[in-house]
């Protein structure tokens, strides 16, 4: 019944408003054993119950979150993410810090690691996965486990970038500004769903030949999200997964830069980190409404961002680039 009220009404039902809208259909597939006919109901209640409680508990022990004159809406732009003199001070002419020295690790009361602290553990460094601007390596820091996140010199924006017959530098200069920008993003952006930021490397100049091997993020290490990880979770689990992403797109959806656009939502965005669902990947979220006049619009902004099957994940709809969730017809197979 549930399938078919889908497919009866999927050419009506996109996603129109701030919190809906910064889904893609690929994110959900693997999600779809999260539902079924019979657990709707108990679902509805059980989210409410969660939201009722959780509500209280998130007040009362709400994470300290940075505070900065220019994080509203109106002052600051995508691109300023990726601005190093607007949130960074250089250190030592070595490398770029936060203006805001007091900023600590979420759970501790450590100072986020710089440089020389993050290249001290590379002995322990196990390689992981490989995306497209990005290496994942797994090490140990006084006795916890970290993901460290590196240059990917052969990942398909570099290959990408080459294509199109740009400059070394240039393209060095785009994965730089990408790793910037979710620095940015993890520092600004503090939530129970959204990795912790443990540590960075910024060089003096970061996208140079010498330097950009340097380029660092540490966080918080999780298992990949995937069909087989939420089929071995109970049903509580599976429902405290749903809850996450719902109170994760409210929380994006009240910044005070106003809603942020996640331009790239999938499952493999996601880790579960202790079966808690946590967003790792945040460089491509955009702090501006995607308008458009015509689908090559969109079709443009997606692809210099570096994501495929852009004609397919966003529809210019009323003038506003928007996610379409039925997008592959997974809801006919």
């Amino acid at each position: 019944m549930l399938n078919k009220f889908f497919k009866d009404d999927k050419k009506t039902l996109l996603i129109n408003n701030h919190r809906e809208r910064k889904f893609g259909n690929q994110f959900f597939k693997p999600c779809l054993i999260l539902l079924t006919p019979i657990t709707v109901i108990p679902l509805m209640v059980t989210v409410l119950q969660w939201s009722l409680f959780d509500d209280q508990q998130n007040q009362e022990n709400a994470p300290a979150t940075t505070t900065n004159a220019q994080w509203s809406r109106g002052c600051i732009k995508t691109e300023d993410l990726e601005n190093t003199d607007l949130f960074f001070q250089l250190v030592n002419n070595t490398e770029w810090r936060f203006k805001n020295t007091t900023m600590m690790q979420s759970n501790s009361n450590m100072p986020l690691l710089n440089c020389q602290d993050i290249f001290s553990i590379t002995d322990s460094m196990r390689f992981l996965t490989a995306g497209w601007t990005k290496l994942v390596y797994q090490a140990t820091l006084a006795k916890r486990k970290v993901a460290i996140k590196l240059v990917n010199f052969e990942g398909q924006m570099m290959k990408n970038c080459k294509a199109e017959l740009q400059s070394d530098q240039h393209c060095r200069q785009k994965i730089a500004k990408k790793f910037i920008k979710e620095i940015v993003a993890l520092s600004q952006f503090k939530h129970p769903n959204i990795i912790e930021l443990i540590g960075y490397c910024i060089p003096s100049n970061p996208s140079s030949e010498d330097s950009i091997d340097k380029l660092a993020i540490v966080s918080e290490l999780g298992e990949p999200l995937n069909l087989f990880v939420l089929l071995q979770m109970n049903w509580e689990e599976r429902l405290k997964i749903l809850y996450s992403i719902l109170k994760l797109l409210e929380y994006f959806s009240k910044q005070p830069v106003g809603a942020v656009v996640l331009n790239d939502l999938r499952a493999q965005q996601f880790v579960i980190c202790d079966k808690n669902l946590k967003l790792v990947d945040v460089d491509d979220v955009g702090l501006e409404e995607p308008t458009c006049h015509l689908q090559s619009d969109c079709n443009e902004r997606l692809r210099k961002a570096g994501m495929e099957n852009y004609n397919q994940i966003v529809q210019c709809i009323d003038g506003i680039c928007q996610s379409n969730i039925w997008m592959d017809g997974w809801m006919d197979e």
